[in-house]
Formats: structure tokens, sequence, C-alpha cells
């Protein structure tokens, strides 16, 4: 087979491929697009290995040690996105002078030039001591995370000013919904957009999920800590609509239903309606044009382990 007749091929099959999510930025690298806003994962915990212990025999030095990664797309800092992790369940009769919050540094997301994510690694150090007539302790130590993160959503969408003209145009596009997979490098996920038009308006159907196995909050709440009151139902599962633009023009004031700009998810997912006015589009060929999404909110994960503490032999 003709060389340039193989190229050909392979590029028909490239384009085909990427058309099918209509997910801006998601291309192979040789395409020079970059594929770091993919993925539902945002802060991720992990123990250290043998930090702690699953059995811990005798008193003395007891060190808890956690990493932290940032695996999503967006820079943790101590500004807009930062954030705390804290220590909890075991007690402190037993388990003595082990702190129980530290703040999240800045850790980049993935990005252009690291693919991978920055992470540090906080350490919990503290004193066993058992209690007379105490000769085993099983407690849960979990680690909980609070932070804010933002997702960005960009897909291409078809303006079409004449979508139900009866004379024969020739187009590049039609008016028709995007399915966007595999998440936005962050836990809250935008899954679908809609498109339904009329003669005069254009209505796009917004799907967001939380897709990372945390909790979504109200960002800003400072309940997310375990030793607060805890997160109140109007707190879970806000998320904060902070911009919806097509075709350059921002949409975001159209959307509905919003309480106070913020999106109220149940069960995990939520739909908006937004809408685009074609007057300005009046005689206007058919193009391809991104639509974002840009939301923001607080995100909760946790892990535990439990640990054996065992009294030594005397």
């Amino acid at each position: 087979m003709d060389k340039r007749l193989v190229f050909v091929l392979l590029v028909v099959l490239m384009v085909a491929f990427a058309g099918c999510t209509g997910q801006v930025g998601i291309k192979d690298s040789k395409s020079g697009v970059e594929k770091f806003r993919t993925g539902t994962k945002g802060l991720v915990l992990s123990f250290v290995p043998g930090t702690p212990p699953a059995r811990f025999l005798g008193e003395g030095k007891f060190t808890v040690a956690v990493q932290l990664k940032n695996a999503g797309a967006t820079t943790i800092d101590g500004s807009t996105f930062g954030g705390n992790v804290y220590l909890s369940g075991f007690d402190p009769n037993i388990i003595t002078g082990m702190k129980t919050s530290d703040g999240i540094g800045a850790l980049g997301g993935r990005g252009t030039f690291d693919p991978e994510g920055e992470f540090e690694i906080k350490e919990f150090p503290g004193d066993v001591a058992l209690k007379p007539g105490i000769d085993t302790y099983k407690p849960t130590i979990q680690v909980t995370s609070c932070y804010s993160y933002e997702t960005l959503a960009v897909a291409l969408v078809c303006i079409d000013s004449d979508p139900f003209g009866v004379t024969s145009k020739q187009k590049v596009c039609s008016t028709k919904d995007v399915s966007l997979s595999g998440g936005q490098g962050a836990p809250v996920a935008v899954t679908k957009i809609e498109l339904n038009p009329t003669t005069d308006k254009l209505r796009f159907v917004i799907s967001v999920s939380n897709a990372g196995g945390g909790t979504v909050y109200e960002q800003g709440s400072q309940n997310c800590n375990p030793y607060s009151a805890g997160l109140s139902f109007k707190e879970i599962d806000e998320i904060s609509l902070q911009e919806v633009r097509v075709a350059d023009r921002d949409i975001t004031s159209t959307c509905k239903p919003l309480t106070s700009g913020r999106i109220k998810l149940i069960s995990g997912k939520r739909s908006v309606f937004c809408e685009l006015d074609m007057a300005g589009f009046k005689n206007t060929p058919a193009f391809n044009t991104p639509l974002s999404v840009k939301l923001r909110y607080g995100y909760r994960d946790s892990i535990s382990k439990t640990v054996e503490i065992v009294r030594a032999p005397s």
C-alpha cells in the first residue's frame, strides 16, 4: 500500500477518535496537546509503608507518616485552594503528644511540565504508654483531608444559526450532544453536555457528577474538620458554578437551578440548564467553538488503618 495513503488513513482515524468525546485537550502527546486534564482524582492520601505498623510491641516512640499527592490538575496553595489534614481515631491518653492537624503545603497539580503532580510527606510523631491493666489496644487511625479544588471542563460544541433550515447548506458541524468521559483532572467531573436548539436560543444541559469517591462540600466551610461540629446538610454537595462561557460569551447568569450561584448535587449528580441567545449569530455559517465550565468546591477524603498495640512481656 502507498505510504502516503497509509498516512492519510492514520490521520483520519485519529481525528475520528478525538471527535468521539468532543473534549478539548485529550489527544496523544504527538499532537502537541497535553493530556493532564483527565482523571477523577484530586488529593490522594496513602500511609507511608510501616507507619503506623500493623503491630506495635511495647511502649515508646510511635509515628504515623502520610503521603499527600496532588494527582489532579489544580494547584493546591495556601490562598484560594488551601487545605488541612487531620489525624483522629486514637485515645490521646494512650498515644500521647501526637498533633491532630497540619496544613497542606503548596502542591502543584499535573500540568504540561509535570504529568505526575507534586507530593509531600506529613509525619505525626507521638508516644505510646499503655495504662495499667491494659495489655492490648487496637485503635483505627484515620487521616482526613479537607481542601479546596477546581474543575475546568472544555468541550467543542456546534453553533448553528439555522438548525431547522429546509434549504441545502454546506455545514462544518451539526448541533449534537457531547459526551465527556474520563474526567477533567478533578474529583468533580462534567460528564455530558446536551444541546437543545430552538429558533432563537441554544440551550445547554450540563451534567455534573462527584466522581472522586469522597465528599463534596461548600468551599470555605470550617466544618470538614473531624474535631468540629461536622458538615451540615446545607454544606454537603455544594458546588460553586464560577463560569460557563461559549462563543466568547459568559452565559453563567442564564444557568439554573442555582442557589446563591451554587449547584446542589442530589445522590452525587445534578444537571444545570444554560442558554445562549442566538440573535447575534443570524446568517452566520455553522461553526465549532469551545464551551468551558468552571466549578469550585471543597472536598473531603479519608484513609484509615487499624493498629494493634501490645504490651511487651516483662
